[in-house]
Protein backbone atom coordinates (compact mmCIF):
# COMPACT_ATOMS: atom_id res chain seq x y z
CA UNK A 1 0.00 0.00 0.00
CA UNK A 2 1.39 3.38 -0.98
CA UNK A 3 0.02 5.22 2.05
CA UNK A 4 1.84 6.88 4.93
CA UNK A 5 1.73 3.54 6.76
CA UNK A 6 4.93 2.56 4.94
CA UNK A 7 6.86 5.77 5.54
CA UNK A 8 8.50 4.97 8.89
CA UNK A 9 9.57 1.41 8.16
CA UNK A 10 10.72 2.51 4.70
CA UNK A 11 12.93 5.20 6.20
CA UNK A 12 14.19 2.82 8.89
CA UNK A 13 15.18 0.21 6.31
CA UNK A 14 16.91 2.66 3.94
CA UNK A 15 18.75 4.43 6.76
CA UNK A 16 19.99 1.09 8.08
CA UNK A 17 21.35 0.25 4.61
CA UNK A 18 23.06 3.66 4.38
CA UNK A 19 24.47 3.42 7.90
CA UNK A 20 25.98 0.03 7.10
CA UNK A 21 27.40 1.47 3.87
CA UNK A 22 28.91 4.41 5.77
CA UNK A 23 30.61 2.04 8.20
CA UNK A 24 31.96 -0.08 5.36
CA UNK A 25 32.99 2.46 2.74
CA UNK A 26 33.72 5.70 4.62
CA UNK A 27 37.17 5.33 6.14
CA UNK A 28 39.84 7.90 7.06
CA UNK A 29 41.65 7.01 3.83
CA UNK A 30 38.73 7.52 1.40
CA UNK A 31 36.26 9.77 3.27
CA UNK A 32 36.58 12.37 0.49
CA UNK A 33 36.19 9.88 -2.34
CA UNK A 34 33.24 10.03 -4.73
CA UNK A 35 31.47 6.92 -3.37
CA UNK A 36 31.98 7.95 0.26
CA UNK A 37 30.68 11.44 -0.46
CA UNK A 38 27.56 10.09 -2.20
CA UNK A 39 26.79 7.71 0.65
CA UNK A 40 27.31 10.39 3.28
CA UNK A 41 25.15 12.95 1.46
CA UNK A 42 22.41 10.36 0.97
CA UNK A 43 22.39 9.50 4.66
CA UNK A 44 22.19 13.15 5.72
CA UNK A 45 19.35 13.80 3.28
CA UNK A 46 17.32 10.78 4.40
CA UNK A 47 17.98 11.57 8.05
CA UNK A 48 16.82 15.17 7.52
CA UNK A 49 13.44 14.12 6.13
CA UNK A 50 13.10 11.27 8.61
CA UNK A 51 13.31 13.75 11.49
CA UNK A 52 10.48 15.76 9.93
CA UNK A 53 8.10 12.86 10.58
CA UNK A 54 8.31 13.77 14.28
CA UNK A 55 6.14 16.79 13.50
CA UNK A 56 3.09 14.60 12.89
CA UNK A 57 1.51 11.82 14.93
CA UNK A 58 -0.05 10.34 11.79
CA UNK A 59 3.03 8.33 10.79
CA UNK A 60 3.28 6.50 14.11
CA UNK A 61 -0.46 5.94 14.31
CA UNK A 62 -0.64 4.61 10.75
CA UNK A 63 2.13 2.10 11.49
CA UNK A 64 0.46 1.10 14.77
CA UNK A 65 -2.84 0.41 13.03
CA UNK A 66 -1.28 -2.33 10.93
CA UNK A 67 -2.25 -5.45 12.95
CA UNK A 68 1.06 -7.02 11.95
CA UNK A 69 2.95 -4.15 13.61
CA UNK A 70 1.07 -2.50 16.45
CA UNK A 71 3.72 -1.30 18.92
CA UNK A 72 5.85 -4.39 18.48
CA UNK A 73 7.62 -2.87 15.48
CA UNK A 74 8.81 0.12 17.53
CA UNK A 75 9.82 -2.09 20.45
CA UNK A 76 12.07 -4.10 18.13
CA UNK A 77 13.41 -1.39 15.80
CA UNK A 78 13.57 1.82 17.83
CA UNK A 79 15.77 2.87 20.72
CA UNK A 80 14.09 2.80 24.12
CA UNK A 81 14.39 6.56 24.57
CA UNK A 82 11.92 7.08 21.70
CA UNK A 83 9.24 4.73 23.04
CA UNK A 84 7.53 7.08 25.56
CA UNK A 85 6.97 9.69 22.86
CA UNK A 86 5.68 7.00 20.50
CA UNK A 87 3.09 5.89 23.07
CA UNK A 88 2.13 9.48 23.87
CA UNK A 89 1.49 10.30 20.21
CA UNK A 90 -0.59 7.17 19.71
CA UNK A 91 -2.75 7.75 22.79
CA UNK A 92 -3.22 11.49 22.21
CA UNK A 93 -4.29 10.99 18.60
CA UNK A 94 -6.77 8.30 19.63
CA UNK A 95 -8.28 10.48 22.37
CA UNK A 96 -8.42 13.55 20.14
CA UNK A 97 -10.09 11.64 17.33
CA UNK A 98 -12.66 10.12 19.67
CA UNK A 99 -13.62 13.51 21.09
CA UNK A 100 -13.64 15.34 17.76
CA UNK A 101 -15.97 12.75 16.23
CA UNK A 102 -18.30 12.75 19.21
CA UNK A 103 -17.72 9.09 20.01
CA UNK A 104 -18.76 8.53 23.59
CA UNK A 105 -16.46 6.78 26.02
CA UNK A 106 -19.23 4.27 26.59
CA UNK A 107 -18.07 2.51 23.42
CA UNK A 108 -15.15 1.17 25.44
CA UNK A 109 -16.01 -2.22 26.83
CA UNK A 110 -15.18 -2.93 30.49
CA UNK A 111 -13.50 -6.15 31.53
CA UNK A 112 -16.52 -7.21 33.56
CA UNK A 113 -20.10 -6.10 34.04
CA UNK A 114 -21.39 -4.93 37.38
CA UNK A 115 -24.27 -7.00 38.68
CA UNK A 116 -25.95 -3.75 39.71
CA UNK A 117 -26.40 -3.06 35.99
CA UNK A 118 -28.61 -6.11 35.77
CA UNK A 119 -30.97 -4.51 38.25
CA UNK A 120 -31.23 -7.53 40.54
CA UNK A 121 -31.05 -5.54 43.78
CA UNK A 122 -31.16 -1.78 43.47
CA UNK A 123 -30.43 -0.95 47.09
CA UNK A 124 -27.50 -3.33 47.51
CA UNK A 125 -24.26 -3.04 45.52
CA UNK A 126 -22.94 -6.57 45.43
CA UNK A 127 -19.80 -5.46 43.63
CA UNK A 128 -18.94 -3.08 46.45
CA UNK A 129 -19.56 -5.90 48.94
CA UNK A 130 -17.30 -8.28 46.98
CA UNK A 131 -14.50 -5.91 45.98
CA UNK A 132 -14.70 -3.19 48.59
CA UNK A 133 -15.78 -0.58 46.07
CA UNK A 134 -12.75 -1.14 43.83
CA UNK A 135 -14.12 -1.72 40.36
CA UNK A 136 -11.99 -3.17 37.58
CA UNK A 137 -10.85 -0.20 35.46
CA UNK A 138 -12.10 0.01 31.92
CA UNK A 139 -9.82 -0.58 28.97
CA UNK A 140 -9.93 1.79 26.06
CA UNK A 141 -10.43 0.52 22.54
CA UNK A 142 -6.80 1.30 21.81
CA UNK A 143 -5.59 -0.71 24.81
CA UNK A 144 -7.69 -3.70 23.80
CA UNK A 145 -6.33 -3.54 20.27
CA UNK A 146 -2.71 -3.37 21.42
CA UNK A 147 -3.22 -6.28 23.84
CA UNK A 148 -4.80 -8.51 21.21
CA UNK A 149 -2.52 -11.08 19.53
CA UNK A 150 -0.24 -9.79 16.81
CA UNK A 151 -1.17 -10.93 13.31
CA UNK A 152 1.57 -13.12 11.85
CA UNK A 153 1.51 -13.99 8.17
CA UNK A 154 3.93 -16.50 6.73
CA UNK A 155 5.89 -15.66 3.63
CA UNK A 156 6.41 -12.69 1.35
CA UNK A 157 3.36 -13.37 -0.82
CA UNK A 158 0.94 -13.44 2.10
CA UNK A 159 2.28 -10.16 3.46
CA UNK A 160 2.28 -8.48 0.05
CA UNK A 161 -1.32 -9.51 -0.59
CA UNK A 162 -2.58 -8.55 2.85
CA UNK A 163 -5.18 -5.76 2.65
CA UNK A 164 -5.05 -3.78 5.87
CA UNK A 165 -8.10 -1.69 4.93
CA UNK A 166 -10.14 -4.85 4.36
CA UNK A 167 -9.02 -6.05 7.82
CA UNK A 168 -10.28 -2.86 9.42
CA UNK A 169 -13.60 -3.07 7.59
CA UNK A 170 -14.10 -6.58 8.96
CA UNK A 171 -13.14 -5.50 12.49
CA UNK A 172 -15.04 -2.22 12.44
CA UNK A 173 -17.57 -3.50 14.95
CA UNK A 174 -14.85 -4.43 17.44
CA UNK A 175 -12.84 -1.23 16.98
CA UNK A 176 -15.20 1.51 15.72
CA UNK A 177 -12.92 4.44 16.58
CA UNK A 178 -9.66 2.90 15.39
CA UNK A 179 -11.25 1.75 12.14
CA UNK A 180 -12.28 5.34 11.36
CA UNK A 181 -8.75 6.53 12.05
CA UNK A 182 -7.31 3.77 9.85
CA UNK A 183 -9.60 4.60 6.92
CA UNK A 184 -8.69 8.29 7.18
CA UNK A 185 -4.93 7.74 7.51
CA UNK A 186 -4.57 5.08 4.83
CA UNK A 187 -6.16 7.43 2.32
CA UNK A 188 -3.12 9.71 2.66
CA UNK A 189 -0.41 8.93 0.06
CA UNK A 190 3.08 8.27 1.36
CA UNK A 191 4.55 10.90 -0.98
CA UNK A 192 3.33 13.64 -3.29
CA UNK A 193 4.89 12.17 -6.47
CA UNK A 194 1.66 10.46 -7.56
CA UNK A 195 -0.40 13.60 -6.94
CA UNK A 196 2.09 15.69 -8.92
CA UNK A 197 2.06 13.13 -11.75
CA UNK A 198 -1.74 13.39 -12.00
CA UNK A 199 -1.65 17.15 -12.34
CA UNK A 200 1.29 16.96 -14.73
CA UNK A 201 -0.78 14.69 -16.95
CA UNK A 202 -3.47 17.34 -17.02
CA UNK A 203 -1.10 20.10 -18.20
CA UNK A 204 -1.37 19.27 -21.97
CA UNK A 205 -5.17 19.39 -21.77
CA UNK A 206 -5.02 22.70 -19.93
CA UNK A 207 -2.58 24.24 -22.43
CA UNK A 208 -4.75 23.12 -25.32
CA UNK A 209 -7.72 24.76 -23.67
CA UNK A 210 -5.80 28.02 -23.13
CA UNK A 211 -4.66 28.01 -26.75
CA UNK A 212 -8.28 27.70 -27.85
CA UNK A 213 -9.19 30.55 -25.54
CA UNK A 214 -6.63 32.83 -27.17
CA UNK A 215 -8.20 32.19 -30.55
CA UNK A 216 -11.58 33.37 -29.29
CA UNK A 217 -12.65 36.86 -28.34
CA UNK A 218 -14.35 35.48 -25.28
CA UNK A 219 -14.95 32.13 -23.69
CA UNK A 220 -18.26 30.75 -22.63
CA UNK A 221 -18.91 29.90 -19.02
CA UNK A 222 -19.60 26.31 -20.04
CA UNK A 223 -15.96 26.09 -21.11
CA UNK A 224 -14.76 26.91 -17.65
CA UNK A 225 -17.23 24.45 -16.19
CA UNK A 226 -15.84 21.79 -18.52
CA UNK A 227 -12.27 22.37 -17.44
CA UNK A 228 -13.27 22.47 -13.78
CA UNK A 229 -14.98 19.11 -14.04
CA UNK A 230 -12.05 17.74 -16.05
CA UNK A 231 -9.66 18.63 -13.23
CA UNK A 232 -11.99 17.08 -10.67
CA UNK A 233 -12.35 13.90 -12.74
CA UNK A 234 -8.58 13.50 -13.10
CA UNK A 235 -8.12 13.90 -9.35
CA UNK A 236 -10.86 11.39 -8.50
CA UNK A 237 -9.55 8.80 -10.97
CA UNK A 238 -6.01 9.16 -9.65
CA UNK A 239 -7.19 8.86 -6.06
CA UNK A 240 -9.33 5.81 -6.81
CA UNK A 241 -6.44 4.06 -8.58
CA UNK A 242 -4.29 4.56 -5.50
CA UNK A 243 -6.70 2.72 -3.20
Amino acid sequence: MGSIAGVLWGFDMLLEVLENARAEFITPENKKGHLATCIDHSWHLFNKYYKLTDDSRAYIMAATLDPRNKHEYFLQKWEKRHLPDMRRKTESMFDEFRLSHGVAASLDIPNSLSLSDVGLIDDFDISEWRFGGGMVPKESELQRYLKSPLMILGGRVANNEFDVLAWWRVNQGEYPILSRIAIDLYAIPGMSAEVERIFSGFVPLFLEFIAGRNRLSRIEETGWERIRWSVLSVCIIGWAQGL
